[in-house]
């Protein structure tokens, strides 16, 4: 009967550990964007807040986006890399999964990633968009006047995770699981 509750109680603390686990707010994942668009490009970072699934302009945390059509550049900086630009999202075509940020150019929401220095007319933009909607279907660069695009489909990778995680996370994962087989074997030798 001893050995059933020592069982339970490790089970209950496993179970806490678990929930006070999920709890925790995913840490920002940045991306590493190396698009070619054409003769142009798009080349840097997206930043977002870590959520995994679809993103909203929420989601976005920061950017630095160099704008290419081949002759001319133009970059676009986020909130805290100079923030000269905004972001818009449209519909539910942008998403974040495993190691990925990828747009589905197949949607049929009007679905659109924009990142632009003002309104479309005469400012550099970069557009990532399902349906004629905010800007041309497909994938677009404009560092000014002079906009490359490309018609896509399907899920399309648009940037891939910087980094694996840092030592000291690993660290504490090796501290946790040796604290839990420290917990489990003295609970099962009482």
């Amino acid at each position: 009967m001893e050995r059933l509750g020592a069982a339970i109680r490790a089970g209950v603390t496993l179970t806490s550990l678990l929930l006070s686990c999920a709890v925790v707010q995913a840490a920002p994942l940045t991306y590493l964007v190396n698009q070619t668009i054409g003769k142009g490009s798009v080349i840097g970072f997206i930043e977002t807040d870590g959520s995994m699934g679809v993103l909203a302009a929420g989601n976005f945390v920061d950017w630095n986006l160099l704008l290419s059509d081949g002759t001319n550049t133009f970059r676009l900086t986020g909130p805290l890399s100079g923030n000269n630009s905004q972001v818009v999202v449209t519909g539910t075509d942008v998403g974040a999964f495993n190691n990925f940020l990828f747009f589905n150019f197949s949607g049929i929401d009007k679905g659109t990633l924009l990142f632009s220095q003002g309104s479309l007319s005469r400012a550099p933009y970069y557009c990532d968009s399902s349906q004629p909607y905010i800007c041309i279907p497909g994938e677009t660069v404009d560092p000014f006047d002079g906009y490359q695009n490309v018609r896509l489909h399907g899920n399309v990778v648009i940037g891939t995770l910087d980094a694996a995680p840092e030592p000291g996370t690993f660290g504490l994962l090796l501290l946790g699981c040796g604290w839990l087989t420290r917990r489990f074997k003295s609970s099962s030798t009482s």
